[in-house]
């Protein structure tokens, strides 16, 4: 588990063991209790990361102005990664879930689609294969 901070807030973290290693590099379950909501700045990284929530959603934006605003792109599932620009989230107070590092090479083998159609599309919490999904949104 991860570390407490004063007064009961901080992280913790729960690493699975014995993943698929041809598949998946790393998988963390988390929680967050924080003295106040802030905003995570996401950097490049060599795995595709898949994110579930358990409680609120996860609020992103291109711009930390995009997403602490209006234009703020909210779901309980996001699969990113490998872009070459910070992403923002804004972290609310507390946060529970899963983030699994998965690797470049499995990735269509689990989630269905290629690389480059995770990149031109907004994956809300389905199979953006399914092309008549209401929530496998091109943008």
């Amino acid at each position: 588990m991860g570390g407490q901070g004063h007064g009961g807030h901080g992280w913790e973290f729960a690493r699975a063991r014995r993943l698929a290693a041809d598949a998946v590099v790393s998988a963390v379950g988390y929680r967050s209790e924080l003295p106040a909501p802030t905003l995570h700045r996401g950097v490049p990284s060599p795995a595709v990361t898949f994110v579930l929530t358990l409680d609120e959603p996860v609020v992103t934006g291109s711009t930390a102005d995009e997403a602490a605003g209006p234009d703020a792109f909210a779901t309980h599932v996001v699969v990113g990664g490998l872009h070459t620009r910070p992403v923002y989230l804004a972290q609310p107070r507390v946060q529970t879930g899963l983030q699994l590092a998965v690797r470049p090479l499995a990735a269509r083998g689990l989630f269905g689609v290629s690389l480059a159609e995770l990149r031109r599309s907004r994956w809300m919490g389905a199979t953006c294969s399914d092309p008549m999904s209401s929530r496998c949104v091109n943008g």
